[in-house]
């Protein structure tokens, strides 16, 4: 399976013309999405996983918050997009860098240092204690930041070097804690009668080329061919959904609601994406 390259690669800071032009649909998409729950001039907006912005149409979405603060692990990749873009001083948006909002990077590099079971389920424990020192919004969405987090630590595991039944063991524990934790840290970022929102993708065109056929029915695809096995590392959209049922999250919710697939052309390879709207009570 391919799946997006790390925003650690600061070499991508630059957004050139054809990629930006690519993004289009994918950025109307979510743009769309984040505007609709906007809750009035006052209202504002977090986006986890902000990267170089391609996703992002801040001209539009300038309009609908009034504060709009975009988190990124890197520290120059999305400064450096802003001045590009000509946001560097624009009074309602804020990149706020060094943030991991997974929590984990530490641990991970505790783990590569001395991989062993133990420490494997260290990791596992301090995600379930994972917090991070962010407001809250009336909007927080993470967007295609889910399938980098799951990537990361299915590689860390990979190249451990540990036995294969072991870490087959564990691939599902590690997963599952990783995908509730971020969907509990988004809800507690999100203010009472705001809006958390999962924007992710799910697998790629290269692992399942008939999502670009003409007409594909990409609902049919996701139903049969992604629910049963192709798909990125812990995003079956069945046990996002579990994650989603979660007893310390669901309490917290008072509709859950599913976009309707879309694929985002990413130039490299293109890929299957979801939205995942939370509202929190």
């Amino acid at each position: 399976m391919s799946e997006p390259a790390l925003t650690a690669n600061h070499r991508n800071s630059v957004i050139w013309p054809e990629l930006w032009s690519a993004f289009s649909p994918h950025r109307s998409r979510i743009c769309r999405t984040l505007c609709s729950l906007s809750r009035g001039p006052e209202s504002r907006l977090c986006i986890w996983g902000s990267g170089r912005t391609t996703d992002l149409d801040l001209i539009e979405l300038v309009k609908h918050f009034s504060q709009i603060d975009l988190v990124d692990l890197h520290p120059t990749v999305t400064k450096e997009a802003l001045i590009q873009r000509g946001f560097a001083q624009h009074p309602k948006v804020t990149a706020i860098s060094g943030i991991d909002v997974a929590g984990l990077s530490n641990h991970w590099d505790k783990f590569k240092k001395s991989p062993c079971e133990l420490n494997l389920q260290a990791v596992i424990n301090s995600c379930r204690d994972a917090t991070i020192g962010l407001g809250q919004y009336d909007v927080v969405a993470s967007t295609c930041l889910l399938s980098q987090v799951l990537r990361n630590a299915y590689e860390c595991v990979e190249a451990s070097g540990l036995p294969h039944s072991l870490t087959q063991e564990y691939f599902p524990k590690i997963f599952k804690s990783i995908r509730e934790k971020h969907l509990e840290l988004i809800l507690e970022h999100t203010a009472c009668g705001g809006s958390s929102v999962l924007i992710t993708d799910l697998i790629s065109a290269e692992a399942l080329p008939q999502m670009l056929e003409p007409n594909a029915d990409l609902n049919r695809l996701i139903s049969t061919d992604v629910v049963e096995g192709n798909h990125f590392h812990g995003l079956n959209p069945r046990l996002i959904s579990e994650s989603i049922g979660n007893q310390v999250i669901a309490e917290k919710l008072s509709q859950v609601q599913i976009s309707s697939p879309w694929v985002w052309n990413a130039i490299e390879n293109q890929y299957l994406c979801l939205a995942y709207r939370l509202n929190r009570k």
